[in-house]
């Protein structure tokens, strides 16, 4: 199941940018920001705490794969570091899992900024005021939606 043209509609809507929704993060190592911010996803060094935004240092912590799942619905993300996946349920900070979770991305179109749904949930990946990530059905703060995605260096 696909995360609904319906969820992503109301996203685009609520946002009033030009988003593709048959995006995918290009294969290959990537670092993911707050968009507009300095602070990269960092894989905690448990996998049982919650998953931070810190200033970035280059480490393979900071470092994540999008791997395309096998029914090519969305796509897993993966730290370098741990080998680990981003898992989140709703409400919770996201964690590192052995257990995948399928992302459906959505891109600005002409930028580096993206936001991610979750598939069975058909809630939204955020960045919360305490530099964690959560899945919410309806974000109070849209911007925290928006991720900035670069390759790692």
């Amino acid at each position: 199941m696909r995360l609904s043209n319906i969820a992503i509609g109301t996203i685009v809507a609520l946002c009033g940018q030009a988003f593709s929704q048959e995006s995918r993060v290009p294969k290959g190592p990537q670092t993911i920001a707050q968009a507009n911010g300095d602070s990269s996803l960092t894989g905690a060094s448990k996998s049982k705490q919650p998953l931070n935004f810190e200033s970035p240092t280059g480490d393979e912590d900071q470092t994540w794969f999008f791997t395309e799942d096998s029914d090519n619905q969305g796509q897993y993300i993966q730290n370098a570091d741990s080998g680990k996946y981003l898992y989140c349920s709703g409400g919770s900070a996201c964690k590192q899992s052995r257990q995948a979770q399928i992302f459906h991305p959505y891109h600005q179109k002409k930028s580096d900024t993206w936001g991610f749904g979750e598939i069975s949930s058909q809630m939204v990946l955020t960045w919360t005021d305490e530099n964690t990530l959560k899945l919410v059905k309806n974000p109070s703060n849209m911007d925290h939606s928006f991720f900035t995605i670069k390759k790692a260096e």
